[in-house]
C-alpha cells in the first residue's frame, strides 16, 4: 500500500493540511519588507524559508499559514514540542509578532 505525506496537486483538486499560524496579506507584506524579501504576497515561501518553515496561501488569496507539514514532526517530538518549535521559528521572523495560535488546518477545493 502506498501512503503519501506531502503536499496532493493535480488539475482538478488541491489540498493541504500545516500546522501553524495564520497571516493576513497586509502582515505578509509586512514580514517580506522587513526581511528584504520583494516577493508578491501570495509567494511567502522565501520568507519562512529563512526560519526553517512552510508557507501556504489560502483559497481565497486573503493571507497564508506560514508553519510545517504535519510530517515534519520529529520522531521523539510530542504535539506540544512541535507547535512550539514551529512558535519559535515565527518569532524569529518577527519577535513582536501577534500570534492567534499555533494550530492545524486542512484546506482542499475542487475545480472541475
Amino acid at each position: 500500500m502506498k501512503v503519501r505525506t506531502g503536499f496532493v496537486s493535480n488539475s482538478s483538486s488541491t489540498s493541504f493540511c500545516i500546522c501553524g499560524a495564520y497571516f493576513e496579506k497586509e502582515e505578509i507584506i509586512k514580514l517580506c519588507k522587513k526581511r528584504g524579501i520583494e516577493e508578491d504576497w501570495d509567494e511567502g515561501s522565501d520568507l519562512a524559508k529563512l526560519v526553517d518553515l512552510e508557507y501556504e496561501h489560502d483559497e481565497g488569496n486573503y493571507g497564508g499559514y506560514i508553519g510545517l507539514s504535519p510530517d515534519k514532526i520529529g520522531d521523539h517530538e510530542t504535539g506540544k514540542e512541535f507547535k512550539e518549535r514551529i512558535f519559535a521559528g515565527i518569532k524569529k521572523l518577527d519577535p513582536n509578532v501577534k500570534l492567534k495560535g499555533i494550530d492545524y488546518h486542512t484546506e482542499g477545493w475542487y475545480d472541475g
